[in-house]
């Protein structure tokens, strides 16, 4: 475990612009540490970086009261538990917000969905979801997805690889 209390949950994301803050090179350098792997000590971050824990510790607490860090995550092989195909739904909605919002709220109480993401260009949303199987990929697209009331249009991409470079949001 770490040496370190959990920060608040994070509210909703919103659509709303976020304020950047100033972080300095060792700020990037824990956090990348950190998105590699949220377990880590303060002590074992301060031990890589050269500094004292109490200064990491500082740091950490500073970056999570600025909502820099908003949470810590465990990262879960989601095939190990039964969910192996992952694919991406994009969905056309009918305009008006209300509509949006509602499809938006309907996709998310659908167990196997991951994420929903709104987007620009041809498609409204992007839907990640995760399934056992085709069978069940094929039930939420045409039983629940196609049915739900704002969608216009629909397509499927099944995800054959998925592959994340630790610390991917450094710009470094």
């Amino acid at each position: 475990m770490t040496d370190r209390k959990a920060p608040a949950k994070a509210p909703p994301a919103k659509a709303t612009p976020v304020e950047p803050r100033p972080v300095d090179e060792i700020d990037q350098r824990i956090i990348t540490l950190l998105t590699g792997d949220a377990r880590l000590s303060a002590r074992a971050i301060a031990r890589e970086l050269g500094m004292s824990p109490g200064a990491i510790s500082e740091r950490i607490d500073r970056l999570e009261a600025s909502r820099i860090i908003t949470g810590y995550h465990a990262t879960v092989d989601i095939a190990a538990l039964g969910f192996p195909v992952r694919a991406t739904i994009s969905v056309r909605v009918g305009r008006g917000e209300d509509t949006l919002t509602g499809v938006i709220d309907k996709l998310m109480a659908i167990r196997n969905v991951q994420t929903v993401k709104l987007v620009t260009g041809e498609w409204d949303l992007l839907v990640e979801v995760v399934v056992p199987d085709n069978a069940q990929l094929r039930e939420i697209l045409i039983g629940t997805v196609s049915q739900c009331p704002g969608v216009t249009a629909t397509a499927t991409v099944i995800n054959l690889e998925t592959r994340r470079r630790p610390g991917a949001w450094s710009p470094i």
